[in-house]
């Protein structure tokens, strides 16, 4: 196993000025769209480092974001209940469609962008929503709620109309999400160690996983829903086989575990991000190879689509890219360094 580190390649110059929450590229890998605790969500071009949107909408942190398979809507959810529809066509060009002109000035207004929201304070005795996950095949869009009941609520992708909420979490908040690409299955976790899965058109829990001693705070799947991946404040991250119900695997991080992220046209490929650095694993053989980024104070992590590159979202705002090598034996290249001024 290689044990030099693969480094930074590059910074973004991020508006953020708080802790980067959530993270997600379109599948051209040209794009990024990140949320922030500062209450903004941007959307830039990655390839010229440019601000292509920056939005402010949300009264409260930003805790997820996603994107649905098409690439025409685009997800944000915040503390203070509300969640976000955006026209992510419109978002990505940078031109405001009622003018027709580029906005001139940051935050843009959003109301031309917003595709639909809905406001959950107003309508349940739930708060916050703290994760987003789009099917596939966009049909549905499945958020987890706290505090005071964790349930995981089923949305119409385009409408946001709720059609079901998944009762079965008795702790805390649902603070990872996954779902299939139909829309047929999910797996979500919380605060009560556990790993949930689900039966998302029968509204039916499946297994319960039991196996981490501490907040389960990601979970991740392949589009089939043949495998999950789970990862937890006791420094694990877990491999279940939902058929068998039961756990294939494990591995031992270097701290608690923040995020994961499952490459979206190579599931073999595995992100691990944790507080110390983002670690890379081959989930099929389940080999760990060296740790791609020795970036303090990662937030969130997500592989490009096609894996050539992982997008770190840190503690202070800012975002780092790393480049990823990989040879044909799923040893990690050692790349050259080349410095870069962070913000």
């Amino acid at each position: 196993m290689p044990t030099k580190k693969n480094h930074v390649r590059t910074s973004l110059e991020s508006p953020h000025t708080r802790e980067i929450s959530a993270l997600r590229s379109i599948r051209s890998g040209t794009a990024l769209v990140t949320g922030s605790y500062d209450s903004s969500i941007c959307f830039w071009n990655f390839t010229n480092n440019r601000t292509i949107n920056f939005q402010s909408t949300h009264e409260d942190e930003v805790n997820a974001v996603d994107l649905n398979h098409s690439e025409t809507l685009a997800y944000s959810v915040s503390d203070d209940g509300q969640i976000i529809c955006w026209n992510l066509p419109r978002l990505l060009t940078g031109v405001n469609p009622t003018t027709g002109k580029p906005p001139t000035s940051a935050p843009y207004n959003a109301s031309p962008y917003i595709h639909a929201s809905i406001n959950l304070p107003s309508m349940r005795a739930h708060r916050s929503v703290m994760s987003v996950a789009a099917a596939g095949n966009d049909s549905v869009v499945l958020f987890g709620e706290g505090h005071r009941e964790p349930d995981v609520l089923v949305c119409r992708a385009k409408s946001l109309k709720v059609m079901c909420a998944l009762k079965g979490h008795v702790r805390g908040c649902v603070a990872g999400l996954a779902v299939s690409h139909g829309g047929e299955l999910a797996a979500s976790s919380s605060l009560d160690c556990e790993v949930h899965w689900w039966d998302v058109e029968k509204e039916r829990l499946l297994a319960k996983f039991e196996g981490h001693k501490e907040w389960v705070t990601a979970v991740a799947m392949d589009r089939y829903a043949t495998s999950c991946v789970s990862g937890s404040n006791d420094e694990m991250v877990l491999s279940w086989d939902p058929r068998a119900r039961k756990c294939v695997n494990s591995l031992h991080c270097s701290a608690a575990v923040r995020s994961l992220s499952l490459c979206p046209l190579n599931e073999r490929l595995l992100a691990i991000g944790t507080a110390l650095d983002v670690s890379l694993v081959d989930i099929r053989m389940w080999r760990a190879a060296a740790p791609l980024a020795h970036a303090v104070n990662v937030s969130t992590v997500q592989l490009s689509p096609c894996g050539q590159f992982a997008f770190m979202g840190l503690e202070d705002g800012g975002v780092q890219v790393a480049p990823v090598g990989i040879d044909k034996t799923w040893r990690f290249e050692t790349l050259k360094r080349r410095e870069v001024g962070l913000r």
